[in-house]
């Protein structure tokens, strides 16, 4: 039997926030301790003095730089990201955004050009603190396909509950423009092929959601299901992909069981559904990178922030996921 202890990179997020807390907490949970080598990206005395604010014991850690070996032992590695002003817990600031920006690129190198971890784990950040930085991204999912130059799909994961999203962080009004049938196909095409290869699933079942009510009633309610779900549905079964749909929103969450993924249109479409069955237990992935990428459903919590309150059970869910899509990949 394999003794193979996946390394994972988990970066601290915006360390104003709950991930810090969310992180040290998971890595003590008898689930993950000891079962893989996590690589923490953040401000070291800031997790320091978090453990001792909070009574949550530090694992023993090793200080790395990039390039060093990781020792495959299941032991905590370090990755410091300095943090040359106060942090105050439940606090937008520039300083946290600028570190929570550095851990993404970092995370990113250490998979990529350093080869020291199979995946990475992102604890949450806060997009105006980002912003306030001068990084001006909408989210994670963002910020990786501009450095991976890759097209990407969001899904959303629970068990065998999964909803993946044709558009992400897209005001309602602009929906209907960004969708197109080619845009359908990608996001269905990126999806099949991580259900087959990072969830080991042979011949994967998708469901795809309609944009309108009723799924539009033959046009009632607007075209884009005839003009661009239907076709690119279409293109997508002409690929082999086996796919079902498009269904009326307020129906098809109820037959979940029945389907490997089910592909919503839009952000809310997907995640209230989803965070009504599954929150604090959801994991969201990020499909067609080139590293393996996950994160609680979560945000960060600034309202509960340094008080030792926060549920670390998403942040677990989230490594013991992105363990099982790299022990998949490795098949």
């Amino acid at each position: 039997m394999s003794t193979y202890k996946p390394r994972i990179a988990i970066t601290c997020g915006d360390p104003a926030g709950i991930g810090p807390e969310v992180l040290v907490k998971a890595l003590s949970d008898k689930r993950i301790y000891g079962q893989i080598t996590p690589i923490v990206i953040g401000p070291e005395r800031y997790f320091v003095n978090l453990s001792d604010s909070l009574n949550i014991e530090l694992p023993e850690y090793i200080i790395m730089k990039r390039g060093m070996m990781v020792e495959e032992t299941g032991k905590m590695h370090l990755l410091d990201v300095p943090a040359h002003q106060m942090i105050i817990p439940g606090k937008v600031s520039d300083i946290a955004g600028k570190i929570a920006y550095k851990a993404i690129l970092i995370s990113y190198s250490v998979v990529m050009e350093y080869h020291m971890a199979d995946a990475v784990v992102t604890a949450p950040i806060n997009k105006y603190s980002m912003n306030l930085s001068g990084h001006h991204y909408a989210g994670h999912t963002e910020l990786y396909s501009e450095l991976s130059g890759k097209k990407v799909v969001m899904m959303m994961v629970h068990n065998n509950f999964r909803v993946a999203l044709v558009t992400n962080h897209v005001a309602i009004k602009d929906v209907s423009a960004f969708l197109s049938p080619k845009l359908i196909f990608e996001k269905l095409k990126l999806t099949n092929e991580a259900l087959i290869r990072l969830f080991n699933i042979k011949n994967p079942k998708i469901a795809v959601v309609s944009l309108n009510p009723h799924g539009s009633d033959n046009g009632l309610f607007g075209n884009e299901e005839k003009n661009k779900i239907v076709p690119g549905i279409a293109l997508a079964k002409d690929y082999d992909i086996n796919i079902d749909g498009p269904f009326s929103p307020d129906a098809i969450y109820l037959r979940r069981n029945q389907y490997d993924a089910i592909l919503a249109m839009y952000h809310d479409q997907a995640m209230i559904p989803f965070k009504l069955l599954s929150f604090n237990k959801g994991v969201n992935v990020t499909l067609g990178l080139p590293i393996i990428r996950t994160s609680p459903d979560h945000g960060t919590a600034f309202d509960i922030a340094g008080k030792g309150v926060a549920d670390p059970e998403s942040m677990i869910q989230a490594i013991l996921i992105a363990k099982e899509m790299i022990q998949n990949a490795r098949i």
